[in-house]
């Protein structure tokens, strides 16, 4: 059985300083930055994305779905249009400081 998604697209102008992201902790001495590519590295237009949804008529707490998407965020998002697997952080659950590849159809 097919199961869609309809995703919208729009697209805003900015900047890197407009989407910069949280200050990240300090830096351990003399770090590798050895497989990191800059910014300026990179070809083509730079891409912030934001997904969101709107979840209606519910019984369920804010606290209690924030609870649930930290906990396995692939037990909701549907398979076609995303992935995650974490690759640093502690079994089970999202922490600050954990990273994760998403993997998502696009361009």
């Amino acid at each position: 059985m097919w199961r869609t998604t309809p995703l919208h697209r729009r697209e805003h102008p900015g900047s890197m300083d407009d989407h910069a992201g949280p200050e990240l902790p300090e830096l351990p001495p003399d770090p590798s930055f050895d497989d990191v590519q800059p910014v300026d590295g990179g070809t083509g237009p730079l891409f912030h994305r934001r997904y969101r949804v709107c979840i209606r008529d519910t019984d369920m707490s804010p606290e209690d779905l924030m609870a649930l998407v930290t906990r396995d965020p692939n037990q909701l998002a549907p398979t076609e249009f995303a992935r995650f697997r974490k690759v640093t952080g502690e079994e089970g659950g999202i922490e600050v400081g954990d990273e994760f590849v998403v993997r998502m159809p696009g361009p």
